[in-house]
């Protein structure tokens, strides 16, 4: 472990890598017991840069304890499991009971301030009941990706679990389809397999490790110390240096299994290079291709290309419908300046959730964010060590400081904005530990009021959501010294359009007597309200 750990720092400072993403694998990880993740997460401190780098897990949860969880949330590690939908099409796949136990392993980890991803293996049967697999998952407000029961390297015993690329790729859009549904209809349901696609589509480079090049990004380190090109390969011959030898990466690019690995990816760029999704694709996993194979690359492309290439071909055909709807075309006609409103113009499924920033699940965490830390500043006493201008110096000693996360915990997840007090508490000391740091929250956004007297077609509040609702002035003052305490720099209040408010002159009075307390107070408005 040691000696793998001080390799992965040599080749991270070689590469002069700015992070580092450590997934612990198996087998069964949690089989090494509480002991064994205490002394690798000490190693880890003395060997790796910590602020440089995530750690992740992948496990059934079976083994997890309340003892070992704690130990994994004091440490920041994320946790992703396997779960292929209900239970029945999960036990019919993992054996009976798998189900039942691995939420049982989930129901510690979120007792315990964890929170878990799940992965779903798609196989011609399930694949059949995607519609109840994509609702299951609904109801949990679930992360989960997609991956194709594909063959091994070394032969499978199961070759009726292996979906075809047909399969596949038609199970893909019906996916598609129900996830977007999903989204629309207000549930936080992400999938990040899809937006992955969507993000590779728009970007024109790889957002998802089935597309990107291995050699040297993705790096695993077996039971024995062999290293692998990724972890899909360890066990198998496939092999490229060991860690005992400390290999850098000309050692590693010498490697007979590298080399085979860089020639294919120049057959395969020739063979595929007039496909308009290759810059992003590279002909898919190489893994796949020597399964496919029976570890040759008889086949350089990925056998799941057709399906890949389906929801490729029909994300940029879709996403270029929206951005040239009338819709858009006629903003832009309206818009002198449709360049600042770029972000506002995409209308459309798809385009919800083209930038991960507006997507349902993001918007939702980061909403919760901003209450957490208002909720913060509305304690008394310098918790977050800022001061708001013109306010008297105040402290708080670590103890009170302690019981008021606390407190304001058990307030948040009274009020619903967590699922349990361990979550929040875990939350709000990483918000407070982050702006202690000096990365002070930038801007908070108030929505006084939802009336406005026009309807601009490019506009985010859209004629259905307005109304008269509005937010009491001596609320906002509250609520603007709240965000001033918790440290936000810039405080912007909009609406609808805010100065039809129907308490706007005791508001703006109101906002005078407030200069001593905020650093940049921002009113949008379109001018025409008043």
């Amino acid at each position: 472990m040691r000696m793998a750990l001080r390799w992965f720092r040599q080749y991270m400072d070689e590469q002069r890598a700015d992070h580092l993403t450590l997934t612990v694998h198996g087998g069964e990880p949690l089989s090494a017991g509480y002991d064994f993740y205490d002394a690798l997460f000490r190693e880890i401190d003395r060997s790796l840069p910590r602020d440089k780098m995530t750690i992740t897990i992948q496990s059934n949860l079976w083994l997890l304890t309340d003892e070992l969880a704690r130990l994994l949330r004091e440490n920041r590690v994320s946790i992703g499991s396997s779960l292929d939908g209900p239970p029945a099409i999960c036990d019919a796949q993992r054996g009976q009971g798998y189900y039942e136990r691995t939420m049982e392993g989930v129901e510690i980890a979120e007792r315990n301030g964890l929170r878990v991803g799940f992965i779903c293996t798609l196989t011609p049967t399930s694949a059949s009941s995607h519609s109840q697999i994509v609702d299951h998952f609904a109801s949990m407000n679930a992360n989960v990706s997609l991956h194709p029961c594909v063959r091994g390297i070394q032969g499978s015993a199961n070759h009726h679990m292996v979906i075809s690329p047909e399969t596949y790729g038609k199970t893909l859009n019906d996916i598609l389809d129900e996830y977007l549904d999903t989204l629309v209809s207000g549930g936080l349901l992400q999938i990040p397999t899809l937006d992955s696609y969507l993000q590779s589509v728009l970007d024109g480079r790889a957002k998802i490790c089935t597309f990107m090049n291995c050699l040297g990004g993705f790096m695993a380190v077996g039971p024995t110390g062999n290293i692998y090109p990724c972890q899909r390969f360890v066990g198998t011959d496939f092999v490229i240096g060991h860690v005992s030898q400390m290999p850098n990466e000309s050692q590693l690019r010498d490697s007979p299994v590298w080399q085979r690995f860089e020639e294919r990816e120049k057959l395969v760029a020739q063979e595929c290079g007039d496909c308009p999704h290759f810059p992003y694709c590279h002909g898919g996993c190489p893994y796949n291709a020597l399964a496919a194979g029976n570890g040759d690359f008889t086949s350089l492309r990925d056998p799941y290309c057709t399906a890949y290439r389906s929801i490729l071909d029909r994300m940029s055909t879709e996403l270029r419908d929206e951005f040239f709807s009338s819709t858009n075309l006629g903003a832009i006609t309206e818009d002198p300046f449709p360049v600042l409103n770029r972000g506002r113009l995409r209308k459309g499924r798809l385009s919800m959730i083209a930038d991960l920033r507006f997507h349902p699940m993001r918007l939702y965490e980061n909403s919760r964010r901003v209450l957490a830390i208002l909720a913060l500043g509305h304690i008394p006493g310098s918790i977050l060590r800022v001061k708001a201008r013109g306010a008297p110096e105040e402290s708080m000693s670590l103890q009170d400081r302690d019981s008021a996360i606390s407190d304001t915990a058990h307030r948040l997840t009274a009020a619903g904005v967590y699922r349990n007090e361990v979550l929040a508490e875990n939350e709000l000391q990483e918000l407070v530990q982050t702006i202690d740091q000096g990365q002070r929250p930038y801007k908070c956004y108030i929505h006084i009021n939802l009336e406005c007297n026009l309807e601009c077609t490019h506009c985010y509040v859209s004629p259905s959501q307005r109304s008269s609702e509005f937010i009491p002035a001596e609320d906002i003052v509250n609520l603007i010294r709240q965000a001033a305490r918790a440290g936000y720099e810039r405080i912007v209040l909009t609406g609808g359009e805010p100065l039809l408010h129907p308490e706007r002159e005791s508001l703006l009075k109101r906002l005078c007597w407030l200069r001593d307390y905020w650093r940049e107070l921002v009113r949008e408005q379109n001018y025409t309200g008043t």
